[in-house]
């Protein structure tokens, strides 16, 4: 007998071991190729076709290829994920002629997008993709034959979800709220970009859990504030940068627990209440007044951290938040991602641009509840799919667009399992062989410009960049031809309007306006002057575009630059700000030394 703890085995009794059998490739002459490629690729300095630059091809990029199967980019890391982002959702509204009925319709497509339209509830209630399956030809360009597809798949006007008495972009759960853009569960709000749970909030971008808040900026829980950012936990304040648990604070930076401090000195309750009542922020030009007094605090006087990241281990980035060995911007919850932006309760992704509850996705934009996602735009609850445009439900699926709950597709069309991976083979060796497995779709085939995309908001394209993208030149003009209104109506400057709120009188309300900076067009309803009236907020002086891109430009941005501790000259890494690019920025161990001191 063979005595071991636990159990004994007498001479008749058989040993069964299990060994771990290798998973067979199902695309085994890709797989051969692309090993080859990366068998014999060299580590080395590549010059990015877009951007121009310089940037390293290190072998720890070579071995994550490996692990995807997939070629090396042509592009630079910070390139990849900007090109990404020009698929995210903007903020831009458009008129576009229906799919079927050619009627203009509101929608978020732009009319000189490839992308057609429908209405978000026919688009919910018709599997549009069943449609237009079609075959396909080894010989040609895979991104010309998806083009076809791409113009036979109409998409909702809004990309909205559950959603009521909404208009805006890739909206769900919200309701009575106007030109909400990215946002999850907003209510009675108003011009909101990439914000989640927010309520009675007006021009405000990367808040979350806000109420009654106007103009701020990446801040989270605020009740009651006015032009707030980097900050938590905040009410009644206006004008904060990087301040924790205060209330009615003004002008000030860098506080913590709080109470009645005007622009950085401590006053007593009647002092404030007294200097507060001789403000009046719903006029545009108190209001640019202190903004003015507020940057040039910004500037001189706050205190930047190296990141603003919290409870993060072997991460590289900022604002992250619970995140274990992951890298990029704005990520929360995260393990083992690298280079992603907005990705929440994501595992094992590598350059991702806006994601949810993913696992094992690369190179994707707006993943949604998928896993094993490659070269993907807006997978929701898919997996197993590469190259596929807005597919809902989908297994096992290469180059579809618009599907819904369907397995082994190819160009939207249905194969046996026995036909699909041969034929899946065949393509991704073809597509290798011309360069395109391994990169992103052309940006013609996307569902806006890049310069009104998520991407020219946070990290936007110089025209240069534009040009060597074979991008053409954006017309706001042209892309507003299908408006109920002509380009040639009377306009009148927004600056004629009554500089207070309350001066503003019905005789304003529907006038067509003009902000020649942003060649865009607008005007203000009677819901929201009456709005912005109950709530105190001044008249609307240039588009809302202008007002976003100056919020997110006053934080910082995904671009990673070298920088020095104002203290102990401590060589760091932080992200670019691109309002305040010569602001005073400590290393974390000396910014914590001086709140302790100072805040």
């Amino acid at each position: 007998k063979w005595g071991m703890t636990g159990f004994s085995l007498s001479p008749n009794d058989t040993l069964k071991c299990v060994i771990p059998i290798q998973h067979m490739s199902k695309t085994p002459k890709y797989d051969a190729k692309v090993k080859e490629i990366l068998d014999t690729l060299e580590p080395g300095e590549r010059v990015c076709p877009i951007s121009g630059e310089t940037w390293e091809l290190d072998q720890a990029y070579i071995d994550r290829c490996r692990k995807w199967r997939v070629p090396p980019s042509k592009l630079s890391p910070f390139t990849r994920m900007r090109v990404l982002a020009t698929w995210g959702s903007g903020v831009d509204l458009w008129w576009k002629p229906h799919f079927e009925t050619k009627k203009p319709i509101l929608s978020c497509i732009n009319p000189d997008s490839l992308v057609q339209v429908v209405g978000d509830l026919e688009f919910a209630a018709r599997d549009y993709g069943d449609e237009a399956a079609m075959d396909y030809d080894f010989s040609k360009s895979f991104f010309k034959q998806q083009e076809e597809l791409i113009k036979n798949v109409p998409v909702g006007a809004f990309f909205a979800y559950d959603s009521e008495g909404c208009i805006g972009n890739g909206f769900s759960k919200c309701i009575n709220s106007f030109v909400v853009c990215g946002t999850y569960q907003a209510k009675d709000s108003w011009f909101t970009f990439r914000c989640k749970q927010v309520d009675r909030c007006t021009d405000v971008a990367f808040l979350e859990n806000c109420e009654n808040t106007f103009s701020s900026c990446m801040s989270v829980r605020l009740n009651r504030c006015t032009q707030v950012f980097d900050s938590i936990d905040c009410m009644n304040s206006e004008f904060l940068f990087d301040c924790r648990n205060c209330e009615f604070c003004f002008c000030s930076t860098n506080l913590r627990r709080k109470r009645y401090v005007f622009m950085n000195e401590q006053l007593t309750k009647e002092e404030y209440q007294k200097r507060m009542s001789e403000i009046d922020l719903s006029c545009n030009s108190t209001l640019q007044k202190y903004k003015e007094k507020f940057h040039k605090i910004l500037h001189d006087q706050a205190i930047w951290p190296e990141y603003f990241s919290t409870n993060t281990s072997e991460c590289e980035g900022d604002y992250l938040l619970d995140c274990t060995r992951s890298s990029g911007y704005f990520n929360t919850d995260t393990t083992d991602v690298h280079d992603a932006w907005f990705m929440f309760n994501s595992r094992n992704c590598e350059s991702v641009v806006i994601g949810n509850d993913s696992q094992d996705v690369y190179l994707s934009c707006v993943s949604l509840a998928s896993q094993d996602v490659k070269f993907s735009y807006v997978p929701s609850r898919c997996s197993g799919i590469e190259y596929c445009i807005r597919t809902t439900d989908c297994t096992d699926c290469f180059g579809c667009v618009g599907l819904k709950k369907k397995r082994f597709c190819i160009f939207n069309k249905q194969y046996s399992e026995e036909e699909y991976w041969p034929r899946v083979d065949e393509l991704k060796c073809a597509m290798l062989d011309r360069g395109e497995y391994g990169e992103w779709f052309p940006s013609y085939l996307g569902t806006q410009p890049p310069e009104i995309s998520f991407a020219s908001l946070t990290s936007p394209f110089t025209r240069e960049e534009l040009d060597r993208m074979d991008v053409a030149k954006f017309d706001p003009k042209r892309a507003m031809r299908y408006a109920p209104y002509t380009n040639d109506a009377q306009k009148r400057d927004p600056k004629d309007a009554p500089d207070c709120i309350q001066d503003v009188g019905d005789e304003w309300v529907g006038v067509q306006f003009e902000d020649v900076a942003e060649e865009r067009q607008y005007n203000v309803s009677a819901q929201e002057l009456k709005h912005r009236k109950e709530k105190g907020y001044p008249f609307p002086k240039e588009h809302y575009r202008a007002r976003m891109k100056e919020l997110v430009n006053q934080v910082n941005n995904a671009c990673r630059i070298p920088a020095e501790c104002a203290v102990c000259q401590k060589k760091i890494t932080v992200n670019e700000n691109r309002a305040f690019p010569d602001r005073k920025i400590y290393c974390y161990e000396c910014y914590l030394k001086y709140l302790e001191q100072y805040g």
